[in-house]
């Protein structure tokens, strides 16, 4: 990871950060901020899958998974930009599934990780912070502004985690 990188993520997690301190001040108020959030950022992140895919990936061996990656991110990204106007109930089993199958993908990276002999405690606790936070939506599911503040926890944490990744020191392979 060079500098730039490093600072760009230490950044990003800064604001991060501080966008769940807003969710957390007024809940009631960010509830459409958050599903706008949720639908850029995700939109975002399928255009720029997109982008590496044309630039790279379709030269790779199974490049063509991040092409699928890039189309369903950009469908959630949308499908969340129109969960405005529908009932807290589908939004909270919406975060729900988010946060279950994010859980789920970070124990199952933490256990082959282990298995490697590299780092996997962040990610296991990464994981288990998000299965918690899909039984907390789902123990809570009909209050909105708990949603918002299940968000702005999970975001905080995201957060955390991103500048506490940013310094990590990371290994380089030096070939003579």
């Amino acid at each position: 990871m060079t500098q730039v990188q490093r600072v760009k993520d230490v950044l990003f997690g800064v604001v991060m950060i501080l966008a769940g301190a807003i969710f957390c001040i007024a809940p009631n108020e960010c509830y459409p901020l958050l599903t706008a959030m949720l639908c850029l950022g995700m939109t975002f992140r399928g255009i720029k899958l997109l982008f590496f895919y044309f630039r790279m990936a379709r030269f790779m061996v199974d490049g063509r998974s991040m092409l699928y990656q890039a189309v369903i991110m950009i469908d959630l990204g949308l499908f969340t930009g129109a969960l405005t106007q529908v009932p807290l109930m589908y939004v909270m089993l919406y975060l729900i599934a988010i946060h279950m199958f994010t859980g789920g993908i970070d124990v199952l990276r933490a256990l082959e990780a282990k298995k490697m002999g590299s780092h996997w405690k962040v990610t296991m606790g990464s994981g288990i912070v998000n299965i918690l936070l899909a039984i907390l939506c789902l123990v809570f599911i009909k209050v909105t502004s708990i949603a918002v503040m299940i968000y702005a926890v999970g975001l905080i944490y995201a957060g955390v985690i991103k500048i506490i990744t940013a310094f990590r020191k990371t290994t380089m392979v030096y070939i003579q």
